[in-house]
């Protein structure tokens, strides 16, 4: 905790020695014919790591250090009044977990937006949403570490967000104070992968270097829906063929995916999916074969087949996609906790009949409300249930 105090003071000093200089020099540093709303902070979040299986380690409550640079929107694009002009930028962490020896410390890059349902006032409430990778100084390991079952991997995902009240202090100062979730997770890429979830308070402050923004006015004029278009996606996944916990030290496998959907706009921002997913197993298969668990169609027997509904929040390019999905069929996942014994629940119903699935897509074009074909491609992880299943990229055409 003491290292932790300190290099909150180190990152306050060295945060305040920058203000100053941009204070001084920020007419040099800026030459853009119109001044830029460029902005860093500094957040402290105050929280505990929650207890989500039995023998956790002890934890206190600790810290994560965020250092913030971005720029709030300007109006020059049309997706800048449609989010009535958001602040886009990315964000670097530093994580104490209140237990150096188990649990260490993390460092993360998180690339992030903020909203705010009202233009720039005094006094303003806004929301952050942000996903990126983390460091992890202490993962599970079978010889040294074999007490820190959250996240198995030294590198894994990293997702936050925070809901705030923002307060305008002065010309160059605003005080920022509310609530932050983090969580962290590879995705089931290396287990044992429990999760780590952070709620905390945060208490922060924002430099604005050349004072006040530059907005333009609000415009918005949209077209409110688009065409039914196809969508047709490939990828491809990798995960352990293990549980949550256990065994540890399996190898990875492949999941072949591919997807046939319709998509519709419906606004501006909001792009529906609608149609069927075809997943193929490697394990599933390779067990099916080593146990002789089906003596016919194995290959079709790895598979499963989902109905998926899906949104996807529109950004200008890139689209943030929500998935559900229902298996349709699923024969390995059902046989196989048959052959395990393994305890039926409402959850492991759920697990195995529920597919859900979270990411984002990048489009190659402007992806308009009646624009022609496009190319996209995207990374997302894959669950049944919140159970995470693995993680995958994919490339898809928009015809």
């Amino acid at each position: 905790m003491n290292k932790s105090i300190a290099l909150l003071i180190f990152m306050w000093s060295c945060t305040f020695n920058a203000c100053e200089i941009f204070a001084r020099d920020a007419d040099s540093l800026f030459t853009f014919n119109e001044k830029r709303n460029w902005q860093l902070s500094l957040t402290s979040h105050f929280g505990k790591i929650v207890k989500n299986y039995g023998n956790m380690p002890d934890r206190t409550a600790s810290f994560i250090h965020e250092f913030h640079f971005g720029i709030v929107t300007n109006g020059s694009k049309q997706w800048h009044h449609l989010y009535n002009f958001p602040e886009v930028g990315a964000s670097f962490l530093y994580s104490d977990f209140g237990n150096d020896n188990v649990l260490g410390q993390n460092f993360a890059i998180i690339p992030n937006i903020t909203f705010s349902p009202s233009s720039y006032k005094p006094f303003n409430v806004k929301v952050t949403l942000g996903m990126g990778l983390a460091y992890f100084t202490r993962p599970f390991d079978e010889e040294t570490n074999t007490e820190n079952r959250l996240v198995g991997s030294a590198v894994a995902n990293m997702s936050m967000a925070s809901f705030y009240i923002h307060r305008y202090l002065n010309k160059h100062f605003d005080m920022l104070m509310g609530l932050t979730a983090f969580h962290c997770s590879n995705g089931h890429y290396k287990v044992p992968n429990y999760g780590l979830n952070f709620p905390a308070v945060h208490l922060g402050i924002k430099y604005r270097p050349n004072g006040d923004y530059k907005i333009a006015e609000r415009n918005n004029i949209y077209e409110r829906r688009g065409p039914l278009k196809f969508n047709f996606r490939v990828g491809m996944g990798v995960h352990e063929f293990a549980g949550t916990n256990g065994p540890v030290g399996t190898s990875k496998w492949g999941i072949y995916t591919s997807s046939l959907y319709v998509s519709k706009r419906f606004g501006p921002v909001s792009n529906i999916h609608c149609g069927f997913a075809v997943k193929y197993y490697n394990d599933f298969y390779n067990k099916i074969i080593k146990d002789s668990i089906y003596t016919e169609n194995q290959h079709l027997k790895s598979g499963v087949l989902t109905f998926l509904l899906a949104h996807e929040l529109m950004i200008n390019k890139v689209g943030f996609l929500v998935q559900g999905g229902l298996d349709l069929y699923n024969p390995f996942y059902n046989k196989w906790h048959e052959l395990t014994d393994s305890e039926k629940t409402i959850f492991t119903f759920l697990e195995s009949i529920t597919s859900t699935r979270i990411g984002f897509q990048y489009y190659f074009f402007d992806p308009k409300m009646n624009s022609a074909k496009n190319i996209f491609i995207g990374a997302y992880v894959k669950a049944n249930f919140g159970k995470a299943d693995y993680v995958g990229m994919n490339i898809g055409f928009v015809l």
